[in-house]
């Protein structure tokens, strides 16, 4: 079963769940409290997430349980976000924040692979791929860039290639082990996008999943909604 170590998403996941659920709905879903202090092993915690998003998927409606797991997102660090922030209240222009975005997030991923083989960079800016994502008028479409880069473009066969692709380890896991996990819970990753946009804009987004690596896509993509005016 693989090395155990603590779950911090676990305690997470729980915790949203019953801040948007009703008491009743919540015991439902978690009829037997969390060892926060818990260790697990990976194939534990693909197994319990599976089981849990379908119990929720059962009991919770659709858009409940997609506000519990956008909930549990990854977020950008408070240091870029007042970058990004700042860009946009210059003059309050859409346009001008996304194209900033764009360059930053390139010259960070460029910082953090260092220099990469220029397919691999022509492909992250032709696909926009990574957190700005490409505009169009007041929707985003936001397609996630590989986890591991190296691990994508040299991968020898389908899963390495979606287990290198996707940045949960949980999930990671779950494919090598060819263990469906309802794609639903790729809305923890549409979480990352709603939370920057809406801590830059200050006013709240709508996020669509529109394709996942679960649902047999080869990328995860999203639609965000911005506000109209």
């Amino acid at each position: 079963m693989g090395m155990k170590k603590p779950d911090q998403w676990r305690e997470l996941f729980r915790k949203n769940a019953c801040d948007v659920l009703s008491e009743e709905k919540y015991r439902t879903v978690f009829p037997e409290e969390i060892d926060a202090s818990g260790e697990y092993s990976e194939e534990e915690n693909f197994t319990w997430t599976k089981e849990m998003i379908e119990r929720l998927e059962k009991h919770a409606s659709r858009e409940d349980v997609k506000k519990i797991l956008m909930r549990c997102a990854h977020q950008l660090p408070e240091s870029r976000i007042s970058i990004l922030r700042a860009v946009f209240e210059w003059n309050g222009d859409i346009d001008d924040l996304h194209d900033f975005w764009q360059k930053d997030f390139i010259m960070n991923i460029e910082r953090r692979f260092g220099k990469m083989p220029e397919e691999w960079r022509q492909k992250i800016i032709e696909q926009n791929w990574g957190e700005a994502g490409l505009k169009k008028g007041n929707l985003i479409i936001a397609t996630k860039i590989p986890a591991d880069l190296k691990g994508y473009f040299e991968a020898k066969s389908d899963i390495e290639k979606k287990a290198s692709y996707c940045h949960c380890d949980r999930i990671r896991e779950a494919i090598r082990s060819k263990i469906e996990i309802p794609s639903i819970y790729c809305y923890c990753g549409g979480g990352f996008y709603k939370t920057n946009w809406e801590r830059i804009l200050g006013r709240p987004v709508r996020i669509e999943l529109l394709k996942s690596i679960l649902k047999g896509d080869d990328v995860c993509q999203f639609a965000i909604h911005l506000p109209e005016d």
